[in-house]
């Protein structure tokens, strides 16, 4: 029985697309939520219900609505109007509260959303198929699938409730369809490229990147020896002069803005203000508002105040937009050990060499390659004509790379994931036999290289966030090299209570945890430890000694990457973090830890006797000191066990304890 060459590729692109959904869905069931992810959903579940956009405006309004989408097909979603934290516009602990505090099951709320998300990541994978099989045919889109299915880089984003795997898609989207728009202009490609540019608007803040590639495609057009095709109504017309070229492009520019200008007033409800009129929380969220627009401005931040100022575009869009903005650059970044203030110039080079697989980018290097080589041979680029199909995705990766070099936000791997796609589309030329003849070295290198892929995607399975290729000495050694998002992004909650419950961890052994996420610890049974410094309040906070036990630590909070922001938070002065503040305060927590270890009525005496605020704020000091000495420490040591290779275990005995505290901390 003969198969269609067809048939065939069907199958085998639905088995890439098959294993793309079994390695997301692992994720799905066996991580916690990640740390943008509690904002995302609260978010679009109250754009939906409540038409109110005061949760997270800086992310885009589609993400969080298409995620929220199944949540609206229940009554029993308990949400905390009546808290301060909605009613003072506190997003972060609104989404703590509303999702893990007022009754709700986080993971029935969490996991119909994840899946949500992991539509729009199927979504990508058949766009790179589809685009790679119209340049380079059915074998040249089997290795895009391979590629796109399997990168560990898509799997870490493919079920997240965030705005990165939305963007890449609709980045992809949107340079194909406006290079083929401009090409031909008819009502299909029309359609599908304004509603590209309007979702794309709609999913990131990001999305102007594209504006430099929209004119240089204009530039391109009027100045390409190709003739522009107008088809309306079964009419056809080859426009060849310039002239005719502007007129043509002139209403479509027109159609394309029009597009995403409705699009943004329609996913705020038609409506200027952020809140509903009337709202109590009118006056806190306009607050925010003023502080955004306060300080020096640049002549961007001056464009969106105008625009809001004359009512062009929605409150929330603009306050989401101007947020991104005076907060780019600010972040503290790590790499390799270091952190900076003012980020890296290689900080993507060098994200891309780790945390890339060696047989993608072995696979990018060799089509480069043969590129370059089909270049130079004139005989056989009259050949290759097709090729010119690449134009618009090499372009839009030039631009992107170069923005994403200059970009001061270091924090995550994540950033760099619209360049992916374009990526994986470009290695579709190594199974064009146009255009490597009768190579079989090619065809065994492309073989090996999928086979390698495959076996590192399921063998790291369901820690993608976590990979590191052999490069970096692999995901066990990740923590040293990049954190945050691009290794420990508060996913591993679950993963920590079966290795601790693995480890025979329990009865009379001390349990810590310095926690970097959003999620809540006790929500995924972790209600046994005691919480040491995190970068977002937790439960199980204590009056405590440290002794001997088992300490688990985020590798982001293991290098005190926000320390300083913790600091400022709790509004200490900066002379606090000097070593010679924890021996000045000493003496006082040693006496208030004496009071705690007799009781609570003996800690409740020793508050009422020097006033609890006064002892709380010197406790926190010394807390947040005596956690950066014990980080210090740890630091020189090896962990003797992980949790998803984003939390890291230690089992300390008194002497290491002793050592720990007498450590010298540089911030």
């Amino acid at each position: 029985m003969k198969f269609k060459t067809g048939t065939i590729l069907a199958f085998v692109a639905g088995l890439l697309l098959l294993l793309h959904f079994a390695l997301s869905s692992l994720a799905i069931f066996a991580k916690s939520p990640t740390f943008d992810e509690s904002v995302h959903l609260a978010g679009g579940y109250t754009f939906w219900t409540l038409d109110d956009y005061r949760i997270n405006p800086e992310n885009g309004n589609f993400p969080q609505r298409w995620a929220a989408l199944p949540l609206l097909f229940r009554s029993d979603i308990k949400v905390p109007l009546d808290s301060s934290h909605w009613l003072e516009a506190k997003e972060w602990f609104f989404s703590f509260f509303f999702l893990f505090k007022s009754g709700n099951d986080p993971d029935s709320l969490f996991i119909p959303a994840k899946f949500m998300m992991l539509i729009l990541s199927l979504a990508l994978c058949v766009a790179v198929f589809l685009i790679s099989r119209e340049i380079f045919g059915g074998r040249g889109a089997l290795i895009s699938l391979c590629l796109c299915a399997l990168s560990p880089t898509v799997l870490s984003q493919s079920s997240l409730v965030t705005s990165d795997l939305a963007a890449a898609l609709f980045f992809l989207l949107s340079s194909y369809f406006i290079w083929r728009n401009f090409r031909t202009v008819n009502i299909s490609n029309t359609l599908f490229c304004s509603a590209s540019l309007a979702l794309l608007f709609l999913s990131k803040m990001s999305a102007p990147i594209i504006i430099p590639f929209y004119l240089l495609a204009i530039f391109a057009r009027l100045r390409s020896a190709e003739p522009t095709i107008c088809e309306f109504r079964g009419g056809r017309t080859v426009l060849d002069g310039q002239g005719g070229r502007i007129k043509a492009l002139a209403p479509l520019i027109l159609v394309h803005i029009f597009a995403v200008y409705i699009a943004i007033w329609a996913s705020f409800g038609f409506r200027y203000t952020q809140v509903p009129p009337g709202s109590p929380s009118a006056a806190a969220v306009a607050l925010q508002w003023d502080d955004l627009a306060k300080g020096e401005k640049d002549t961007l931040d001056n464009a969106i105040i105008a625009t809001d100022k004359f009512g062009l575009l929605p409150r929330g869009y603009l306050h989401g937009f101007l947020y991104v903005k005076k907060h780019l650059g600010k972040r503290i970044s790590f790499m390799d050990g270091e952190k900076s203030n003012k980020g890296f110039a290689f900080f993507f080079p060098y994200c891309f060499v780790i945390k890339t697989p060696i047989p993608v980018m072995v696979l990018c290097a060799a089509s480069i390659f043969l590129l370059l080589r089909l270049s130079n041979s004139k005989s056989e680029l009259a050949h290759l004509a097709h090729l010119a199909g690449l134009a618009p995705l090499a372009i839009f990766a030039g631009l992107f790379a170069i923005f994403a070099v200059s970009s001061g936000i270091n924090i995550g791997h994540r950033h760099l994931l619209p360049l992916y796609p374009m990526l994986f589309i470009l290695c579709g030329v190594l199974g064009d036999a146009r255009a490597t003849g009768r190579s079989r070295w090619i065809k065994a290198l492309a073989g090996v290289c999928a086979v390698c892929l495959a076996f590192e995607s399921v063998a790291i399975a369901p820690h993608h966030i976590a990979y590191f290729n052999q490069f970096a000495g692999g995901p066990r050694n990740g923590y040293k090299l990049l954190v945050d998002s691009s290794l420990d992004w508060g996913q591993d909650l679950k993963e920590l209570k079966k290795v601790t419950d693995r480890m025979s961890v329990s009865g009379k052994s001390n349990l810590y945890l310095a926690y970097f996420g959003t999620a809540s610890i006790n929500s995924y049974g972790l209600e046994g430890f005691i919480s040491l410094p995190g970068y977002f309040t937790q439960e199980n906070f204590r009056i405590h000694d440290y002794g001997s036990g088992t300490y688990c630590v985020s590798a982001t909070m293991l290098h005190l990457l926000y320390y300083q922001d913790i600091f400022a938070s709790l509004k200490f002065p900066p002379e606090i973090l000097f070593d010679d503040s924890f021996d000045k305060l000493q003496p006082f927590v040693s006496d208030m830890l004496a009071a705690a270890g007799k009781g609570d009525e003996a800690l409740a005496a020793f508050f009422r006797e020097n006033g609890e605020e006064f002892c709380l704020r010197r406790y926190r000091a010394y807390d947040l000191i005596r956690f950066a000495r014990l980080c210090e420490y740890l630091k020189r040591r090896m962990p003797d066990g992980n949790a998803g290779h984003s939390i890291l275990i230690y089992k300390l005995d008194r002497a290491e304890i002793d050592t720990a505290m007498r450590m010298k901390v540089s911030f």
